[in-house]
């Protein structure tokens, strides 16, 4: 019976293991065993990171080739969101329900989290279970929560307050971005049972807002960008949505918006990333078939879209574009880097794990491993489900023989310097 147990969890991870990512697109096997929840990048080189398993900060100076822990500022918790806006200089926010007057909290670092510094405004509220958070500079800097912006513009010191919504403990931001001091765009869920989302535009530094309500049931806008002073994207995108595929885009500071109706060209159903470089170069993620992902790229804001690449990672997490590359993650402890082309390559390709297909499976320890592909693969790593790596060993001969291990789920990897492939794979 533990055995058939093991084999339907098996069958189960097929539908979200990753297969190979192609040319455009590289896996930086830096992270084995934290997926990076949200990253910000400062160059195409200078990165920070939020990991998890467990919460805690990493930062790359060699693209994602390598990376380092750096202190957090309080030790255990969950950290809602992440902004470093220069070298060395950071904010970061999460929540404590035991703290009656400021549930919400964020500190500073100016030493690579050497030391932090508490900067939290007097009284903050305690939202909805999530908060966004943007710095432009080590003074300037935007934080949302519930339906309160916060802004400020001495590096924390002193904060305003302004409401962008009705005071209903269900109304909250769901996304986030600035361009510069006066110019960005929130995304929110109104707080109903639709789930109905709007935007809400600001060219004052949030003083003031340009609202637009979208109708259509699951339309949550958990995606958004403002490429310039008058340039916004947003989607319906993530928690609360139906991940449609439309991208919604405004060249007036909000007033009002065009609908891009990505499906007429993309042949893919679910919307769930996007960012754009400026307002004509940008790329959107959607859902595959099988659990992965492909990217899509526009060279003309949103107009016209070509196929970029594809990628098998399960339920993906953040994307970012720098001046010449770009960075990818998903939850399954995998880090992509883009080589910055935006040729169009091929046609998509649905990543099935089952295309690596393991066999005997199940199988006992010491038995020998083979497998369907005619792909010459130099080395083995084998993982437990929680990414302890147990065993690693070239091979040859597209064949080896299982070492002792205990019964159960363990993920078999097979890779050379060009591709690596995952499957699952059962010990009796």
């Amino acid at each position: 019976m533990k055995t058939t147990s093991h084999i339907l969890v098996a069958l189960l991870l097929l539908t979200v293991f990753r297969g190979t990512a192609f040319s455009q697109w590289s896996e930086m096997n830096t992270t084995p065993n934290n997926s990076v929840e949200k990253f910000d990048f400062i160059t195409d080189d200078i990165g920070y990171a939020l990991m998890t398993n467990p919460p805690f900060f990493s930062k790359t100076t060699d693209g994602g080739a390598s990376w380092d822990s750096i202190p957090a500022p309080v030790a255990g918790v969950d950290f809602m969101d992440v902004s470093f806006p220069k070298d060395s200089v950071g904010f970061a926010v999460y929540r404590d329900m035991n703290n009656l007057a400021t549930p919400s909290i964020i500190y500073r670092t100016i030493d690579n989290g050497s030391s932090w510094q508490n900067i939290t405004p007097d009284s903050t509220i305690v939202g909805y279970g999530n908060s966004f958070m943007q710095f432009i500079d080590e003074n300037i800097g935007f934080w949302s929560v519930g339906n309160i912006l916060y802004r400020t513009i001495d590096g924390g010191i002193s904060w305003d307050t302004t409401s962008i919504g009705p005071a209903n403990m269900y109304f909250n931001t769901q996304s986030m971005d600035f361009y510069d001091a006066n110019n960005g765009i929130i995304g929110i869920h109104d707080g109903s049972f639709a789930y109905l989302g709007s935007m809400f535009v600001t060219t004052d530094g949030g003083v003031t807002f340009t609202q637009t309500d979208l109708t259509t049931w699951y339309s949550v806008v958990g995606a958004v960008d403002q490429v310039s002073p008058s340039t916004s994207f947003a989607a319906s995108s993530g928690w609360g949505s139906g991940n449609f595929m439309k991208l919604y885009r405004s060249t007036n500071g909000g007033v009002s918006w065009d609908t891009l109706d990505l499906s007429v060209q993309i042949p893919h159903t679910g919307l769930v990333l996007f960012d754009f470089i400026d307002e004509l170069n940008g790329v959107v993620v959607v859902d595959g078939l099988f659990g992965g992902v492909h990217i899509y790229k526009t060279v003309d804001g949103g107009l016209s879209w070509s196929f970029n690449d594809s990628i098998g990672v399960a339920y993906a997490l953040d994307i970012e574009l720098t001046s010449n590359s770009g960075y990818y993650t998903g939850f399954t402890n995998q880090f992509f880097k883009w080589n910055g082309s935006f040729t169009s390559i091929s046609t998509p390709v649905e990543r099935n794990v089952n295309q690596l297909t393991l066999y005997p499976n199940p199988v006992a320890s010491g038995s020998m491993l083979n497998w369907n592909s005619k792909i010459d693969y130099a080395y083995v790593i084998i993982t437990d489900l929680s990414g302890k790596e147990v065993f690693r060993e070239s091979i040859l001969n597209n064949r080896f023989a299982i070492p002792v291990l205990s019964s159960g789920i363990y993920i078999v990897e097979l890779g050379n310097n060009a591709m690596q492939q995952r499957a699952p794979l059962v010990i009796e």
